[in-house]
């Protein structure tokens, strides 16, 4: 649940490079406006592939929002401050889309103050427009080339930011400026460094364990299995996991195995414990896919994966693989 307090859209059009900076905020009474902002916000909070944002020390950012806070500054000031970073420079962008952007300020449900920018890529649409021609009624199908993302389409690029905390949630767009790669928030709005999110984390998890299952020819199912519990539980009570509490998890008889984690774990550049959003792990944990070298795509309940009386697999002397379904008394075509 979130408390709008206040809004306000600032517009680059990017066929003149033309600034639109707005002196009045949007009339969040107004119902759909509402709704606009609050689906999308919470969309935003909601996604896993966000990831945490720390502020470098020397970030004016930063201190342009603490300024807020603190009262010295008005929303409109500090929201003109953050669309100028990023307008200023896709100027220079190869890409020649044009862009609002929304900044809005929220309190979430312990009252504690927030910030949300959202980057809305503008698209072309079409609709119905009626007129009368000589009398005659007339609908036409008429072009907008400028139309925000819907109530259910994602945004570009967004930030949410804890104004008390200073904690910042950030999914990135990343852009050709002057020839260069650059991340549009993180880079010319923010000036932060990212951490992986949970669903990197998890991604890397499963293919680092999968990998050196076939390295020490282990089984995998039973590993992943038993990691997928592991982190579900923790990640109840706990937002980072350590990487040492993994491989152990993961690989609880063998040292070696545990090593070789550390070291793909340390190639990748990760810090000691990964972030993980309990909502997400839950979800991926449902159930575990596996597809055969046949083709054959299987999804099953992780609980039911090491239960005989569900499902059993049996190896023969090729290494051949048979995969045994029981108790099923209804079959659905899907």
């Amino acid at each position: 649940m979130i408390y709008l307090k206040e809004a306000i859209l600032h517009y680059y059009q990017a066929s003149t490079m033309e600034k639109h900076y707005s002196e009045s905020p949007l009339e969040i009474e107004n119902e759909y406006i509402h709704t606009y902002l609050e689906k999308h916000i919470e969309r935003c909070r909601k996604d896993f592939s966000a990831k945490e944002g720390i502020f470098f020390p020397e970030a004016v950012t930063r201190e342009k929002c603490q300024a807020f806070l603190d009262g010295e500054i008005n929303f409109l000031t500090l929201s003109t401050y953050l669309a100028e970073q990023l307008f200023l420079e896709l100027a220079h962008a190869s890409d020649d889309t044009s862009r609002d952007v929304i900044v809005c300020h929220y309190e979430d449900a312990k009252n504690e103050p927030h910030l949300a920018f959202l980057l809305c890529k503008n698209k072309a649409a079409y609709t119905h427009h009626f007129l009368e021609e000589e009398g005659k009624a007339k609908i036409a199908l008429i072009s907008h080339k400028e139309i925000l993302p819907s109530e259910n389409q994602r945004m570009e690029a967004f930030f949410l930011l804890n104004l008390k905390s200073m904690q910042i949630l950030l999914s990135d767009k990343v852009l050709k400026i002057d020839g260069q790669k650059v991340a549009l928030l993180e880079e010319l709005v923010l000036g932060c460094s990212t951490e992986p999110s949970s669903r990197e984390n998890y991604k890397f998890i499963n293919k680092t364990l999968d990998d050196i299952c076939q390295e020490y020819a282990k089984d995998s199912l039973e590993v992943l299995r038993r990691t997928k519990v592991f982190l579900e539980e923790k990640s109840r009570d706990e937002d980072k996991i350590e990487l040492s509490e993994i491989a152990s998890e993961a690989f609880p008889d063998s040292m070696a195995m545990q090593k070789r984690f550390k070291h793909f774990s340390d190639e990748a550049g990760l810090p000691q414990a990964l972030s993980f959003e309990h909502e997400h792990i839950e979800k991926e944990t449902l159930t575990q896919k596996l597809v055969t070298d046949t083709g054959i795509s299987l999804e099953i309940p992780l609980n039911y994966l090491n239960d005989e009386d569900y499902l059993s697999f049996q190896r023969d002397g090729e290494g051949q693989v048979m995969i045994i379904l029981k108790g099923i008394t209804k079959l659905e075509h899907k």
